[in-house]
Protein backbone atom coordinates (compact mmCIF):
# COMPACT_ATOMS: atom_id res chain seq x y z
CA UNK A 1 0.00 0.00 0.00
CA UNK A 2 1.47 2.87 -1.41
CA UNK A 3 1.60 6.06 1.43
CA UNK A 4 3.52 9.14 2.48
CA UNK A 5 5.11 10.04 6.20
CA UNK A 6 3.42 13.82 6.82
CA UNK A 7 4.88 16.31 9.29
CA UNK A 8 5.35 19.91 9.49
CA UNK A 9 9.63 19.76 8.56
CA UNK A 10 10.25 22.72 10.81
CA UNK A 11 9.46 20.59 13.90
CA UNK A 12 11.10 18.41 16.01
CA UNK A 13 9.87 15.25 17.06
CA UNK A 14 9.26 14.56 20.70
CA UNK A 15 8.84 10.36 19.94
CA UNK A 16 11.94 8.73 18.20
CA UNK A 17 10.08 5.42 16.69
CA UNK A 18 7.60 8.17 15.17
CA UNK A 19 8.14 9.20 10.90
CA UNK A 20 5.05 11.37 10.62
CA UNK A 21 0.87 10.58 10.14
CA UNK A 22 0.93 7.67 6.97
CA UNK A 23 -1.18 9.74 4.34
CA UNK A 24 -2.90 6.68 2.39
CA UNK A 25 -5.00 7.27 -0.26
CA UNK A 26 -5.15 11.17 0.79
CA UNK A 27 -6.30 10.14 3.97
CA UNK A 28 -5.56 10.06 7.79
CA UNK A 29 -6.35 7.18 10.05
CA UNK A 30 -5.32 6.46 14.11
CA UNK A 31 -2.82 5.47 15.81
CA UNK A 32 -3.99 1.67 15.91
CA UNK A 33 -4.56 2.13 12.21
CA UNK A 34 -8.66 2.16 12.55
CA UNK A 35 -10.64 4.45 10.74
CA UNK A 36 -14.48 4.63 12.39
CA UNK A 37 -17.31 2.98 10.18
CA UNK A 38 -19.83 5.03 11.04
CA UNK A 39 -21.92 4.60 8.38
CA UNK A 40 -24.47 7.63 7.06
CA UNK A 41 -27.63 5.28 7.30
CA UNK A 42 -27.04 4.46 10.93
CA UNK A 43 -26.77 7.90 11.72
CA UNK A 44 -29.82 8.57 10.26
CA UNK A 45 -31.75 5.90 11.54
CA UNK A 46 -30.54 6.54 14.89
CA UNK A 47 -31.93 10.22 14.47
CA UNK A 48 -35.29 9.14 12.99
CA UNK A 49 -36.29 6.51 15.44
CA UNK A 50 -34.71 8.78 18.63
CA UNK A 51 -37.68 9.12 21.52
CA UNK A 52 -39.24 12.06 22.58
CA UNK A 53 -38.83 11.62 25.70
CA UNK A 54 -35.12 11.65 25.24
CA UNK A 55 -35.60 15.28 23.63
CA UNK A 56 -37.81 15.89 27.12
CA UNK A 57 -35.50 15.69 29.35
CA UNK A 58 -32.34 16.42 27.98
CA UNK A 59 -32.66 20.11 28.68
CA UNK A 60 -35.32 21.11 31.30
CA UNK A 61 -34.00 20.24 34.31
CA UNK A 62 -30.56 21.07 34.19
CA UNK A 63 -27.88 23.73 32.99
CA UNK A 64 -24.75 24.68 33.68
CA UNK A 65 -23.96 27.47 36.02
CA UNK A 66 -22.48 30.41 34.68
CA UNK A 67 -20.08 33.18 36.21
CA UNK A 68 -20.94 36.68 34.72
CA UNK A 69 -18.66 39.51 33.87
CA UNK A 70 -15.40 37.82 34.63
CA UNK A 71 -12.39 39.98 33.61
CA UNK A 72 -9.53 37.33 31.51
CA UNK A 73 -7.58 40.62 30.80
CA UNK A 74 -5.91 42.01 33.71
CA UNK A 75 -5.35 38.85 35.89
CA UNK A 76 -1.57 38.51 36.08
CA UNK A 77 -1.75 35.14 37.78
CA UNK A 78 -1.94 31.44 35.35
CA UNK A 79 -5.30 30.14 35.74
CA UNK A 80 -7.42 27.61 33.53
CA UNK A 81 -11.08 28.64 32.81
CA UNK A 82 -13.80 26.88 30.97
CA UNK A 83 -16.07 28.32 28.21
CA UNK A 84 -17.89 25.73 27.54
CA UNK A 85 -17.92 22.34 25.53
CA UNK A 86 -14.68 22.05 24.90
CA UNK A 87 -13.66 25.37 24.81
CA UNK A 88 -10.81 26.72 27.59
CA UNK A 89 -9.65 30.30 28.31
CA UNK A 90 -6.01 29.32 29.35
CA UNK A 91 -3.51 32.04 30.73
CA UNK A 92 -0.11 31.02 31.25
CA UNK A 93 2.28 33.68 32.33
CA UNK A 94 1.53 36.61 29.93
CA UNK A 95 0.33 34.30 27.10
CA UNK A 96 -3.40 33.55 26.09
CA UNK A 97 -4.63 30.27 24.65
CA UNK A 98 -8.18 29.39 23.09
CA UNK A 99 -8.90 26.01 23.02
CA UNK A 100 -11.51 24.82 19.91
CA UNK A 101 -13.48 28.22 20.13
CA UNK A 102 -17.30 28.03 19.59
CA UNK A 103 -18.70 30.60 20.86
CA UNK A 104 -22.88 30.51 19.08
CA UNK A 105 -24.89 27.82 18.12
CA UNK A 106 -24.08 25.29 15.61
CA UNK A 107 -25.96 24.10 12.51
CA UNK A 108 -29.02 22.58 13.28
CA UNK A 109 -27.63 22.44 17.07
CA UNK A 110 -28.73 25.06 20.11
CA UNK A 111 -25.94 26.02 22.84
CA UNK A 112 -27.40 25.51 26.13
CA UNK A 113 -25.37 27.91 27.96
CA UNK A 114 -24.25 31.51 27.41
CA UNK A 115 -20.45 32.95 27.73
CA UNK A 116 -19.44 34.33 31.16
CA UNK A 117 -18.53 37.63 28.85
CA UNK A 118 -19.02 39.50 25.81
CA UNK A 119 -16.64 37.08 23.68
CA UNK A 120 -16.13 40.35 21.81
CA UNK A 121 -13.34 41.33 24.24
CA UNK A 122 -11.51 37.86 24.27
CA UNK A 123 -8.09 38.71 24.07
CA UNK A 124 -5.49 35.83 22.82
CA UNK A 125 -2.54 35.56 21.91
CA UNK A 126 -3.18 31.68 20.47
CA UNK A 127 -5.86 29.20 19.06
CA UNK A 128 -5.55 25.70 19.54
CA UNK A 129 -7.81 23.19 17.41
CA UNK A 130 -7.74 20.08 17.89
CA UNK A 131 -10.04 18.77 14.76
CA UNK A 132 -12.02 20.48 11.81
CA UNK A 133 -15.80 18.98 13.47
CA UNK A 134 -18.27 21.95 13.45
CA UNK A 135 -18.74 21.53 17.51
CA UNK A 136 -14.81 22.52 18.06
CA UNK A 137 -13.47 24.28 14.99
CA UNK A 138 -16.97 27.52 14.37
CA UNK A 139 -15.49 29.44 11.47
CA UNK A 140 -17.79 32.37 13.20
CA UNK A 141 -16.68 31.81 16.19
CA UNK A 142 -12.56 31.76 15.22
CA UNK A 143 -13.62 35.44 13.01
CA UNK A 144 -14.36 37.19 15.68
CA UNK A 145 -10.72 36.02 17.88
CA UNK A 146 -9.27 37.13 14.51
CA UNK A 147 -11.00 40.36 14.24
CA UNK A 148 -10.30 41.76 18.05
CA UNK A 149 -6.35 39.87 18.02
CA UNK A 150 -4.51 41.67 15.14
CA UNK A 151 -1.63 38.79 16.19
CA UNK A 152 -3.46 35.55 17.08
CA UNK A 153 -2.19 32.30 15.59
CA UNK A 154 -3.88 29.59 15.12
CA UNK A 155 -2.36 26.02 16.05
CA UNK A 156 -3.52 23.24 14.03
CA UNK A 157 -3.43 19.57 12.76
CA UNK A 158 -1.85 19.20 8.95
CA UNK A 159 -4.09 19.63 6.37
CA UNK A 160 -6.10 22.31 8.33
CA UNK A 161 -5.24 25.22 7.16
CA UNK A 162 -7.40 25.86 3.91
CA UNK A 163 -10.08 27.13 7.07
CA UNK A 164 -7.08 29.38 8.60
CA UNK A 165 -6.25 30.65 4.83
CA UNK A 166 -10.43 31.88 4.64
CA UNK A 167 -9.08 34.96 6.97
CA UNK A 168 -5.48 35.25 5.97
CA UNK A 169 -4.68 34.40 9.38
CA UNK A 170 -1.13 33.70 11.28
CA UNK A 171 -1.09 29.58 11.66
CA UNK A 172 0.62 26.27 12.36
CA UNK A 173 0.04 23.19 11.27
CA UNK A 174 1.20 20.31 13.11
CA UNK A 175 1.98 16.53 12.86
CA UNK A 176 1.64 14.04 16.06
CA UNK A 177 4.03 13.88 18.34
CA UNK A 178 5.64 17.17 17.40
CA UNK A 179 6.67 20.10 19.95
CA UNK A 180 6.71 24.06 18.91
CA UNK A 181 8.57 25.98 21.04
CA UNK A 182 7.05 29.59 21.76
CA UNK A 183 9.71 30.33 24.16
CA UNK A 184 12.07 29.09 27.04
CA UNK A 185 9.43 28.89 29.39
CA UNK A 186 6.49 27.56 26.62
CA UNK A 187 5.94 24.88 24.73
CA UNK A 188 3.07 22.73 22.87
CA UNK A 189 3.25 19.01 21.78
CA UNK A 190 0.48 17.65 19.61
CA UNK A 191 -0.22 14.37 20.04
CA UNK A 192 -2.68 11.76 18.73
CA UNK A 193 -6.64 11.32 19.27
CA UNK A 194 -8.33 8.52 18.36
CA UNK A 195 -11.16 10.20 16.27
CA UNK A 196 -12.23 11.24 12.46
CA UNK A 197 -12.63 13.83 10.20
CA UNK A 198 -15.55 14.75 8.13
CA UNK A 199 -16.18 18.29 7.65
CA UNK A 200 -17.34 18.29 3.73
CA UNK A 201 -19.27 16.00 1.95
CA UNK A 202 -16.00 14.38 0.12
CA UNK A 203 -13.00 15.65 2.44
CA UNK A 204 -13.91 12.38 5.00
CA UNK A 205 -10.22 12.05 7.48
CA UNK A 206 -8.35 14.50 4.84
CA UNK A 207 -7.97 16.62 7.39
CA UNK A 208 -5.43 15.20 10.66
CA UNK A 209 -6.93 15.48 14.50
CA UNK A 210 -5.37 15.34 18.22
CA UNK A 211 -5.03 16.53 21.30
CA UNK A 212 -2.17 18.98 22.60
CA UNK A 213 0.37 19.34 25.55
CA UNK A 214 0.68 22.45 26.95
CA UNK A 215 4.49 22.95 28.83
CA UNK A 216 4.90 26.19 30.88
CA UNK A 217 7.76 26.09 32.96
CA UNK A 218 7.20 23.02 35.90
CA UNK A 219 3.59 22.42 34.58
CA UNK A 220 1.66 20.63 32.14
CA UNK A 221 -1.74 20.58 30.71
CA UNK A 222 -3.69 18.07 28.43
CA UNK A 223 -6.73 18.88 26.12
CA UNK A 224 -7.60 15.81 24.84
CA UNK A 225 -10.05 17.46 22.03
CA UNK A 226 -12.06 14.34 21.11
CA UNK A 227 -11.36 11.05 21.23
CA UNK A 228 -12.26 7.62 22.03
CA UNK A 229 -10.63 5.27 24.22
CA UNK A 230 -7.31 3.58 22.56
CA UNK A 231 -3.51 3.07 23.59
CA UNK A 232 -2.86 6.56 22.77
CA UNK A 233 -3.02 7.53 26.07
CA UNK A 234 -0.59 5.23 27.51
CA UNK A 235 1.86 6.11 24.58
CA UNK A 236 1.49 10.17 25.98
CA UNK A 237 2.46 9.22 29.38
CA UNK A 238 5.69 7.33 28.18
CA UNK A 239 6.74 10.39 26.50
CA UNK A 240 5.80 13.27 29.22
CA UNK A 241 5.17 11.22 32.47
CA UNK A 242 2.88 12.42 35.12
CA UNK A 243 0.25 14.95 34.04
CA UNK A 244 -1.29 18.31 36.19
CA UNK A 245 -3.81 18.68 34.36
CA UNK A 246 -5.72 16.77 32.60
CA UNK A 247 -8.99 18.46 30.32
CA UNK A 248 -11.12 15.56 29.03
CA UNK A 249 -14.18 15.14 27.29
CA UNK A 250 -16.94 13.11 29.08
CA UNK A 251 -20.30 13.28 27.34
CA UNK A 252 -22.23 12.40 23.74
CA UNK A 253 -21.01 8.53 24.39
CA UNK A 254 -24.99 7.37 23.92
CA UNK A 255 -25.41 5.34 22.05
CA UNK A 256 -22.62 3.43 22.25
CA UNK A 257 -22.74 1.92 18.54
CA UNK A 258 -22.70 5.33 17.42
CA UNK A 259 -20.11 7.02 19.49
CA UNK A 260 -17.85 4.59 20.72
CA UNK A 261 -15.20 4.70 18.35
CA UNK A 262 -15.34 8.67 18.19
CA UNK A 263 -15.87 9.53 22.09
CA UNK A 264 -15.21 8.47 25.99
CA UNK A 265 -17.74 7.96 28.33
CA UNK A 266 -17.05 9.12 32.12
CA UNK A 267 -15.86 5.34 32.99
CA UNK A 268 -13.64 5.63 30.17
CA UNK A 269 -12.19 8.92 30.69
CA UNK A 270 -11.39 7.96 34.11
CA UNK A 271 -9.35 4.90 32.37
CA UNK A 272 -7.26 7.45 30.32
CA UNK A 273 -6.77 9.96 33.19
CA UNK A 274 -5.15 6.59 34.54
CA UNK A 275 -3.15 6.15 31.94
CA UNK A 276 -1.98 9.70 31.59
CA UNK A 277 -1.14 9.35 35.30
CA UNK A 278 -3.27 12.57 35.88
CA UNK A 279 -2.91 14.73 39.21
CA UNK A 280 -6.09 16.81 38.35
CA UNK A 281 -8.95 15.86 36.65
CA UNK A 282 -10.94 18.52 34.85
CA UNK A 283 -14.14 17.47 32.68
CA UNK A 284 -15.37 18.64 29.34
CA UNK A 285 -17.50 18.08 26.23
CA UNK A 286 -20.68 17.94 28.17
CA UNK A 287 -24.00 19.95 29.26
CA UNK A 288 -23.56 22.26 26.31
CA UNK A 289 -24.90 21.37 22.94
CA UNK A 290 -27.81 18.19 22.86
CA UNK A 291 -25.24 15.84 20.83
CA UNK A 292 -26.49 12.61 22.04
CA UNK A 293 -28.72 10.37 24.10
CA UNK A 294 -27.84 10.59 27.31
CA UNK A 295 -29.07 13.71 29.94
CA UNK A 296 -27.16 16.53 29.78
CA UNK A 297 -26.28 16.10 33.74
CA UNK A 298 -25.44 11.91 33.16
CA UNK A 299 -22.20 12.79 32.33
CA UNK A 300 -20.90 14.47 35.21
CA UNK A 301 -23.22 12.30 37.35
CA UNK A 302 -21.72 9.13 36.38
CA UNK A 303 -18.22 10.94 36.90
CA UNK A 304 -18.60 11.75 40.25
CA UNK A 305 -20.24 8.76 41.34
CA UNK A 306 -16.98 6.49 40.05
CA UNK A 307 -13.73 8.99 40.61
CA UNK A 308 -11.74 10.29 44.00
CA UNK A 309 -13.34 13.22 44.65
CA UNK A 310 -9.91 15.20 45.75
CA UNK A 311 -8.18 14.98 41.76
CA UNK A 312 -11.75 16.01 40.37
CA UNK A 313 -11.93 20.11 39.48
CA UNK A 314 -15.24 20.68 38.22
CA UNK A 315 -15.42 24.21 36.61
CA UNK A 316 -18.52 26.34 36.06
CA UNK A 317 -18.55 28.45 32.89
CA UNK A 318 -16.38 31.22 33.72
CA UNK A 319 -14.95 30.24 36.39
CA UNK A 320 -11.15 30.20 36.83
CA UNK A 321 -8.95 27.81 38.33
CA UNK A 322 -5.39 29.24 39.36
CA UNK A 323 -2.35 27.05 38.82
Amino acid sequence: MDYINLYNEQLPFVYNKWQGNKYIDNKFSNLDSSVPHIKLWDILKWQITRKKDVFASQSKNFKLEVIKEIDTNDDENSFIMWLGHATFFIKLGKLRFITDPVFYNIPFIKRFVNLPYDFNKIIADYVLISHAHRDHLDVKSLKTLINNNEYLECVMPLKASGISNIFKMRSLEMGWFQEYKINNDLSIIFFPAKHWHKRLINDFNKVLWGSYLIKYKELSIFFAGDTAYSQHFKVINSIVGSIDYCLLPIGAYKPQHIMKESHLSPLEAINAFNDLKGKHFIPMHYATFDLSDERLDEPLMELQNNIDPSILRILYIGQKLAI
